[in-house]
């Protein structure tokens, strides 16, 4: 969708087109509820990275014991971004993910969820890229326990 804002082209718009669009309006107000952040419980944190851009979902665990959303969050990656390692984009999803929920998740228990595996050893192993040297130093800032799923 960025790509065609760029463009000064006009986009086509057909019968198909008017289609997917009422089909995407209907999917997303279906979306599950958000819940009210209880600062009490732990959060857990979700994310994920492409070649393209980070994304990330916050929840807490429900009276179900079921993870249940309370915010996402997706970046578009730069040009030069894209040029980075994969255990740095799914670093900096980490990293990204933290500034964007500061504010609830500062001095709070987190649950850090990947499915990154080198990323669980972020803070034990030395990382080399001094890049992750620093984001290993702001995520130790906060009390999180990171899991491979």
């Amino acid at each position: 969708m960025s790509l065609v804002q760029k463009v000064p082209n006009e986009i086509p718009w057909r019968k198909e087109a008017e289609n997917a669009f009422k089909e995407l309006k209907t999917v997303l107000c279906g979306i599950t509820e958000l819940q009210v952040p209880d600062i009490e419980k732990p959060y857990y944190l979700h994310t994920d990275a492409s070649q393209r851009a980070v994304g990330c979902c916050l929840g807490q665990l429900d009276g179900e014991d079921n993870i249940h959303p309370i915010a996402f969050g997706s970046q578009k990656l730069n040009p030069s971004q894209q040029k980075w390692s994969t255990i740095e984009w799914e670093a900096f999803a980490i990293i990204w993910a933290l500034k964007r929920f500061e504010t609830l998740l500062c001095g709070a228990k987190i649950f850090l969820l990947t499915d990154h595996n080198p990323l669980v050893f972020l803070t034990s192993a030395a990382p080399q890229c001094p890049r992750l040297q620093r984001w290993e130093l702001a995520i130790q800032r906060h009390d999180i326990e990171a899991s491979h799923i």
